[in-house]
Parts: C-alpha cells; sequence; structure tokens
C-alpha cells in the first residue's frame, strides 16, 4: 500500500470511528474499525466505479450528478435519504488537523546525459531529446 493509501486509509478509519461515535457509541474494537473502515473504503470505490459505468454509458469521460445519483440508486442508497440523513444529523467537525491530499511533490530531474545531436526530422520536436550518443553506439561488455 502506498503512502497515500495509507493516509487516506487512516484518514477515513478516523471518520468511521466518529460516526460510530455518533450512532451513540462509547467505544470500538480495533478489528470492528477495520473492518467497517475496509467496508466504507469498498463503498466508495462501488459507488465511483458504478458512476463512471453511468457516465461510459452516455457517452461521457466525466461523471455529474445524475451518474453519481444513479450509481448511488443502484447500490440502494437513493439520494433523498441521505439527504435526509445529513438534514436531520449534528454536523461532526473532523478529529483532526489535514493536510491538503494528495501531496503533490516535486517532478524529478532528468538525469540523463542528452546528445548534442540534433533529433532526425522523423522524430517530432516535442518529444524528448535523444539520450548521449555513447550511451546506444557502444555499450561495454562485462564478462
Amino acid at each position: 500500500m502506498s503512502s497515500s493509501d495509507e493516509y487516506a486509509h487512516a484518514a477515513m478509519r478516523v471518520a468511521v470511528a466518529q460516526i460510530v461515535q455518533s450512532f451513540g457509541f462509547k467505544r470500538v474494537e480495533a478489528r470492528a474499525l477495520e473492518v467497517l473502515t475496509d467496508i466504507v473504503a469498498e463503498y466508495i470505490v462501488a459507488a465511483g466505479e458504478r458512476s463512471r459505468q453511468f457516465s461510459e454509458l452516455a457517452h461521457r469521460t466525466d461523471s455529474n450528478y445524475f451518474d453519481v445519483e444513479a450509481a448511488l440508486t443502484a447500490l440502494s442508497c437513493p439520494l433523498p435519504q441521505l439527504v435526509t440523513y445529513a438534514q436531520f444529523s449534528d454536523e461532526i467537525p473532523f478529529a483532526h488537523t489535514t493536510t491538503s491530499f494528495p501531496i503533490v511533490r516535486p517532478p524529478r530531474r532528468d538525469t540523463t546525459p542528452k546528445s548534442d545531436e540534433p533529433p532526425p526530422e522523423i522524430v517530432p520536436a516535442f518529444y524528448p531529446r535523444l539520450p548521449a550518443v555513447h550511451t546506444y553506439r557502444e555499450t561495454a561488455v562485462l564478462p
């Protein structure tokens, strides 16, 4: 699991614990919390995949409100039910301060030696430059 996946899973675990607490539970077993977190994660993935399927069915590349609504309805969670829950439940602020997600790292620098020769005419100008000639003309063979 990548570090961004671990970060998302940890944030989701905190959110699920807060939801469980809002329903009146004082404690939750660690394993039960992990199972509930996995279930919520799978549900979110399923909703996203189903939403993508609905948008592709309509020959679109991006999902919109109607795709999400159809996906939630297909997963037996109609949107009016969610709206009703949101209206009558107390808002719970997230328990921790969070950083922006995902963390954007600066791009890696290309340290490959570049050729001073201009590229052949058949190579488009927007392609990266070829590596130095010695890297592909002669290669040392080790015994």
